[in-house]
């Protein structure tokens, strides 16, 4: 399986966009770049595939050769996000306190749920998984300052997210405005 997982994370590394974008699928197939930030952007949850994936990759084989070989690709993709996230989810539609929301919005989210799918959070949910894979590489590498930068703007998401959904500060996880239906 090993080999399996480097080769689909390789394939997502040589179809990176220039501008540090990853794709929905590698190969890239042009099916939901609607749902991205950018020509030939993924969405945000598929598009963040590598660097998970890398790091499961890790914790299972303990491969860091891998890990060297993979992170400045994962660190484009979250500089690309870094630098086009806010913006992008303006375009979508999502207000920045997002004030009336209920559920919805483009992009892909729990295709099970029975109340409206919550796509703000899970674009955000996968940005700050992003960081947390950086974080997480850069540690295992010994590369210190990377470390602490990715990982102090995923907690930066991270109580963005609490602060928009935890209504109380600790327990009514809803959506920020109203409720789901």
């Amino acid at each position: 399986m090993s080999s399996f997982y480097k080769k689909s994370i390789r394939d997502w590394m040589d179809a990176q966009w220039p501008n540090g974008a990853y794709t929905e699928t590698a190969i890239w197939l042009d099916l939901n770049d609607y749902a991205g930030f950018g020509k030939g952007a993924g969405e945000t949850v598929w598009a963040t595939a590598p660097p998970i994936l890398t790091v499961r990759h890790m914790q299972h084989y303990g491969d860091l050769d891998f890990l060297k070989e993979s992170l400045h690709h994962h660190i484009r993709w979250f500089g690309f996000l870094t630098r086009n996230f806010e913006s992008g989810m303006k375009d979508k539609g999502f207000d920045i306190e997002l004030k009336n929301y209920t559920g919805g919005g483009s992009g892909l989210g729990d295709w099970l749920c029975l109340p409206e799918r919550d796509l703000f959070l899970t674009h955000t949910a996968f940005y700050m998984a992003s960081g947390r894979c950086i974080a997480y590489t850069a540690k295992q590498l010994g590369v210190t300052g990377l470390y602490h930068r990715s990982l102090e703007l995923a907690n930066r998401i991270k109580a963005r997210i609490s602060k928009i959904y935890l209504k109380n500060g600790f327990d009514d996880f809803d959506f920020p405005k109203g409720t789901a239906s």
